[in-house]
């Protein structure tokens, strides 16, 4: 049988009351009950477990010897080192930036070169919500970051 108007068949009207019912239920469901059960995506502590690479696949020839600085993170405000693996071909030493207080993986090689240089540094690395929250703040001394650096010269 159809209805009298829009050619639907009799007891459509009641599936479309009961289907429009059915999703007003669930989505009330889910405003209300949801704010119960909290997920915050911004957790005040997440532990990571990070793997750097670094390779240097070509050492200059006509060197005597080759100094490398490659940079390792440490503990500070907002990020805990909780273990530290590195592993390296050469020998190294591990040493500190004197004016922001970074680490560095510090490598001083002499000829014979290897062909070339691998460096990995497992992490397990803890981050608290502050480090996250901090706010930009300029430089107090913008000079240093802006200082030109003459790396090589052309004639």
């Amino acid at each position: 049988m159809f209805a009298a108007f829009g050619g639907e068949k009799a007891g459509d009207g009641m599936k479309k009351i009961f289907l429009f019912s059915g999703i007003a239920v669930l989505s009330g469901s889910i405003y209300w009950f949801g704010p119960l059960q909290k997920i915050d995506p911004f957790p005040d502590q997440r532990e990571f477990q990070i793997l750097y690479k670094a390779a240097i696949a070509e050492l200059p020839s006509t060197a005597e010897s080759v100094r490398i600085w490659i940079p390792v993170a440490s503990s500070r405000e907002g990020q805990e080192i909780l273990d530290r693996k590195i592993q390296s071909p050469m020998p190294y030493q591990i040493t500190r930036d004197s004016v922001h207080g970074n680490e560095m993986a510090y490598f001083e090689l002499k000829k014979p070169f290897p062909s070339s240089l691998d460096f990995n540094v497992n992490y397990k690395a803890r981050m608290t919500k502050p480090a996250v929250e901090q706010t930009i703040e300029e430089p107090k001394d913008a000079d240093l970051y802006l200082k030109r650096v003459i790396v090589n010269s052309c004639g």
